[in-house]
Parts: structure tokens; C-alpha cells; sequence
């Protein structure tokens, strides 16, 4: 795949931006760009726990929006509300726009999962915790900080940090590891995480596949993402019409935000 060849990736969260350097690794002669209108502290990704639970179909995340441009990738901050605003510059389009795909895809099935959690300084606190309560104690590993968490409000798009919740996830943390309350202060944060009963991983030539649950599907998405541009520019080399792999990957209904 040459230089001449144009790939843009809506949406900068943790699939987005991850989708973009596997992309460089295996394609550099490539050009890539990343269209968003929030990146870094302003996305969903950036704000949520990162809880994923063991399983095959899901890994843990890798990303820096620095190393994407290190590696010339563009980055366009703009807010994309139909796919005919790009018009004919790129030869394919990756849709990791996470919520945002159920008014930019009309898939009234992705719906917001309201997540609230609270960041404390705790630097002592080195080790994972979580109970079967969405409940659970997960420490950053590089800035002392550690996340307490959560809810999971699904259908509820309000923004705002509820008390009754922060009182609750102080009172169920402190439970699960007594004296980590004592930590005081805080940080709380709020943020909608998209959910579908199914993940659709798609190639069309129409570009319209969408990718959700971020944190919990981002290694194995990304790659399954680039072999789907792979399969599709081979199809093209030897003169076949693929019009679509459907990928039907279930998501656990119980994932913590």
C-alpha cells in the first residue's frame, strides 16, 4: 500500500487512536489522519476506569497520541456529522467514533452507559481490587493516581456528578479495601460509554462499520480493523468485489465502566 493510499479514522478515544498506530506499523508508506473533535483529557477513554476482565476476545490497551504524529500522522480537529463531509479525499474510512456512532451511523442500537468515577492520589496503593458490584480500586501504574469506581446507568445521558453516587462509591470502595477513603480529596469524573449488544466490526464500500466498548476490545479490534483494510485492497489488486465481513462478537452485558 503506497503513499497515495488516504485512510481517515474518526473519533481520537483509545479504539481510534490505536486503530491509527497499528495502521502506521503495518502500512508506513500510508497516509493517515485523525479526525476528531475531542482528543487526549477530553475523551471518554482518557476519563474511564480501563477495566477489562480476562478472556480471549479481549486485551489491554496501548496508545499516545504522540506517537502517532512522531510517525507523521495528521490530526484534524473537527466534529464530523455525516461521512459525505469528507468527501473523496480518503480511500478508506475507519468509523471509531464510539457513541458517537448512533446519530452518525442512525444505529439507534448503540446506546450511552453513564459512568461515574473518582480519582484519588494514593501512591501506596499498588494492587487491583474489584468485587462482582461494579465496584472496584484500579491504580494508573504511572502518575500515583488511582480510580475508584463505579456506575453503570444505562439510557442515562446526564453529565453531571451525582452525590449519591460519589457517596456510594466511596462507601463500597472503603469496604472493599478499608482505609482507602482515608486517602481524602478526590477527583470525580462523568462520562456516557457506548454500548451495543453486538460489536460490529465491518468493511463496506460504503464506509459505515462501527467498533464499541472501547477499552475492553482495543488490541484485538485494532488488528482485526487493519486486516479488514488488507483484505480489502487485495480484494481490489486481484479484481474481486468483497462488500462486507461481518464480525458477530459478543460483549459482556456486565462490563463496569
Amino acid at each position: 500500500m503506497g503513499s497515495n493510499h488516504k485512510v481517515a479514522i474518526l473519533g481520537a478515544g483509545i479504539i481510534g487512536l490505536s486503530t491509527a498506530l497499528e495502521l502506521q506499523r503495518r502500512f508506513p508508506n500510508c497516509d493517515v489522519t485523525v479526525i476528531a473533535d475531542k482528543f487526549n483529557m477530553d475523551t471518554t477513554s482518557d476519563g474511564a476506569a480501563g477495566l477489562f476482565e480476562p478472556s480471549p476476545n479481549f486485551m489491554g490497551p496501548d496508545l499516545e497520541t504522540t506517537k502517532f504524529k512522531t510517525a507523521g500522522g495528521k490530526v484534524i480537529e473537527k466534529y464530523i456529522s455525516s461521512f459525505s463531509e469528507l468527501g473523496s479525499e480518503y480511500n478508506t474510512i475507519f468509523n471509531c467514533t464510539g457513541l458517537g456512532a448512533r446519530t452518525l451511523c442512525n444505529d439507534m442500537h448503540v446506546i450511552p452507559v453513564r459512568g461515574q468515577t473518582i480519582r484519588i492520589k494514593a501512591p501506596h496503593i499498588t494492587n487491583f481490587y474489584k468485587n462482582e458490584y461494579d465496584t472496584y480500586i484500579i491504580p494508573n501504574g504511572f502518575d500515583s493516581l488511582v480510580t475508584l469506581g463505579g456506575t453503570q446507568n444505562f439510557g442515562h445521558v446526564n453529565r453531571c456528578v451525582e452525590s449519591t453516587d460519589t457517596e456510594s462509591i466511596l462507601a463500597r470502595t472503603e469496604e472493599l479495601l478499608p482505609g482507602v477513603g482515608a486517602c481524602g480529596g478526590g477527583q470525580c469524573w462523568v462520562g456516557l460509554r457506548p454500548h451495543r449488544y453486538r460489536v460490529r466490526v465491518e468493511c463496506e464500500q460504503t464506509p459505515g462499520g462501527k467498533v464499541n466498548a472501547g477499552v475492553g476490545v482495543v488490541v484485538g479490534r485494532k488488528k482485526r480493523l487493519t486486516d479488514l483494510l488488507l483484505t480489502f485492497n487485495v480484494c481490489h489488486y486481484y479484481y474481486l468485489l468483497f462488500f462486507f465481513l461481518l464480525f458477530l462478537l459478543k460483549i459482556p452485558n456486565n462490563k463496569p465502566f
